[in-house]
């Protein structure tokens, strides 16, 4: 895989350098949206697991409403400035979260973001995701483009289509996926795709990123 800057989902840091879990990721691993969770500090990330998590060197912390208040020390070793914006990801066994993008390089067992596709070939791309590309997620055009390993989404603009690349409509945050695509390399309605960002747009993959090697 080539050397690529991978992106989780952006949420913004609030006053008193405050995060918004993600309720998606939050279901995923029995993380409470108002209770305790652990967390392990390391220097460039932080993991946050269930409380019932048999994980040597973690915190108890707090979860209030889906509300995390980022440690201080870890804050003033990243560098963290309120207003700016964290990262969001699905790792091996917890959501790991990050101030600078991953490198495709150096990630170990880094999931995405679990998406699920409903009815009609469709999936829900959250808004921070299409903000960070300027999409405008109620109402927007992107270009699709159809790999046998991944889907590749990025902003429409006149003059930049290319061959085997197709205009679709974004509209209350979802996009249609092609259902022979899907049926290309196995997937069904209510089954999970995994989604990444880099810096030209998002990515939609089939299994989970680590197990992807994607040439980007």
């Amino acid at each position: 895989m080539n050397k690529v800057n991978i992106i989780g989902l952006p949420v913004p840091i609030s006053d008193r350098f405050r995060i918004v879990l993600d309720q998606g990721l939050c279901k995923y691993y029995g993380i409470p949206r108002d209770g305790r969770v652990r967390m392990k500090c390391l220097e460039d990330s932080l993991y946050i697991f269930p409380e019932s998590a048999e994980v040597q060197d973690t915190e108890i912390k707090q979860v209030t409403i889906g509300r995390l208040n980022l440690p201080m020390q870890w804050v003033r070793s990243q560098n963290v400035q309120i207003g700016g914006q964290a990262f969001l990801m699905a790792a091996d066994d917890c959501i790991q979260v990050r101030i600078n993008p991953w490198e495709s390089s150096d990630v170990n067992r880094i999931f995405g973001i679990p998406l699920k596709i409903f009815k009609g070939s469709v999936i829900y791309i959250p808004k921070s995701f299409w903000a960070q590309y300027d999409i405008n997620p109620e109402h927007d055009w992107i270009i699709r483009s159809e790999y046998p390993d991944r889907l590749d989404f990025r902003k429409f603009r006149p003059g930049t289509l290319c061959e085997n690349e197709t205009v679709r409509n974004v509209f209350l945050s979802s996009v249609h996926i092609h259902p022979g695509w899907m049926e290309s390399i196995g997937l069904k309605i209510n089954d999970t795709v995994w989604l990444i960002g880099t810096a030209t747009g998002i990515i939609i993959l089939p299994r989970r990123f680590y197990e992807n090697f994607i040439t980007v």
